[in-house]
């Protein structure tokens, strides 16, 4: 399953769902792609979303805004998202941003980021 313009792969994994940015860049028209992949699966009842980032070697300031606002929109009906397979350059970019810190922020307990998909897919399952 892909979203109209093929920028986000989705794969279900019962009451998970992982998704796949699959551009080197989450910018612009990827994060509309990729917040209304978020809520469809929020309004598809999922209790866990996972937001694989192996294929992404670039996240704009609009990709950071869009992740988090697609973890607290998550967060606030009580789903639980998590982030795994960041490349290390996108890493360093989160940290010099403190997008990383800002993911443990109150308002995003129930966010998460892990090294593994299957690391994430456990947490969400798990809660």
């Amino acid at each position: 399953m892909a979203t109209p313009f093929n920028a986000v792969r989705i794969k279900p994994l019962g009451s998970v769902v992982v998704l796949y940015p699959t551009t080197g860049l989450v910018g612009d028209a990827v994060c509309d792609e990729l917040c209304e992949a978020v809520d469809q699966a929020l309004a598809d009842s999922y209790r866990g979303i996972v937001v694989n980032l192996g294929e992404v070697h670039q996240v704009n300031s609009t990709g950071m805004g869009a992740l988090l606002a697609c973890a607290l929109k998550a967060n606030r009906v009580d789903v639980t998202m998590a982030f795994c397979s960041i490349l290390p350059r996108v890493e360093r970019h989160f940290e010099t941003v403190h997008v990383l810190a800002l993911m443990s922020h109150p308002s995003l307990h129930r966010s998460a980021r892990f090294g593994t998909e299957q690391e994430a897919v456990q947490f969400c399952s798990a809660r």
